[in-house]
């Protein structure tokens, strides 16, 4: 016992059991304490940095938002300009067809009298005698009509295909058609060329044609053709030249074969007498 009191000569002698379980009851409720402020502590840094990371999502959304709304902004004024631009373009072209509109206007209201002139060579109607020309725009299109009138009645028709006959309205087509030629100023060939006309017009209106097309001679070459022999010779002897300077050919198809279409070609002497006396 002496030797144990000379190792330990410090030691209590005796144990409290109750202050020793206080003294650890004390110390496991400060750690207790710490270790719930640490958790908590973690617990509001957790949430600290979800928020910060939402934040900082929040911002990158906020971003992106922007530059999708200046995309659109962008677009949206691109639009507009374009359908500025579609709005002015189609005002032009509007533009542009009613002027074009009133130019022809104006040189079919040149090109009347001549047409005419013309109609009223080749007379095709006993009392539809004056002819004049309506023009019009439909879906962006111009369109144009003959219109015929009495000028003793006052009565007029703009559908000359429901008051003429086949003949007679051919022959307005003929009118129309040399009479357009003969009005424009400048073309790429001085030519008049007719495909057979006696298929379309009756005997009176087709004297009238020739008589009108003699006339027509002096101011464009002529290109007829016609299947009838005594018409072709009528055509050379009413349109043959009247002075040495012109010159009228017919041409004859006489046969075909696999190496081509057999011709003879004849020329009309010129008519130089002035005057013939019938006795």
């Amino acid at each position: 016992e002496s030797m144990l009191q000379s190792l330990a000569p410090d030691a209590p002698d005796s144990i409290n059991i109750e202050e020793y379980s206080q003294d650890n009851m004390s110390k496991y409720s400060a750690i207790n304490a710490e270790t719930k402020d640490t958790i908590q502590a973690g617990e509001a840094l957790s949430v600290t940095i979800a928020r910060a990371g939402e934040l900082a999502r929040n911002a990158e959304y906020q971003k992106r938002l922007e530059e999708v709304n200046a995309q659109i902004s962008q677009k949206t004024r691109l639009i507009e300009e374009r359908e500025q631009t579609s709005e002015l373009a189609s005002r032009m072209i509007e533009a542009l067809r009613t002027a074009s509109h009133d130019v022809v206007q104006d040189q079919l209201k040149q090109i009347e009298p001549l047409v005419q002139r013309v109609f009223s060579r080749i007379d095709p109607h006993p009392t539809l005698r004056v002819v004049s020309f309506l023009t019009s725009m439909e879906r962006g299109h111009g369109h144009l009509t003959a219109r015929l009138t009495d000028p003793t009645e006052d009565i007029s028709s703009s559908n000359p295909q429901y008051v003429l006959s086949s003949s007679q309205l051919n022959a307005l087509a003929v009118s129309v058609f040399l009479g357009l030629n003969l009005g424009l100023r400048h073309m790429p060939l001085d030519v008049v060329l007719l495909d057979d006309p006696l298929q379309s017009l009756d005997d009176i209106n087709l004297l009238g044609l020739i008589d009108l097309l003699r006339r027509t001679k002096d101011r464009r070459q002529l290109l007829l053709s016609t299947h009838d022999v005594s018409f072709g010779r009528l055509l050379a002897r009413k349109l043959r030249p009247s002075n040495p300077d012109q010159a009228t050919k017919v041409i004859h198809f006489q046969s075909w074969s696999r190496e081509g279409p057999q011709l003879s070609e004849s020329e009309t002497q010129p008519d130089t007498a002035r005057l013939r006396i019938v006795a």
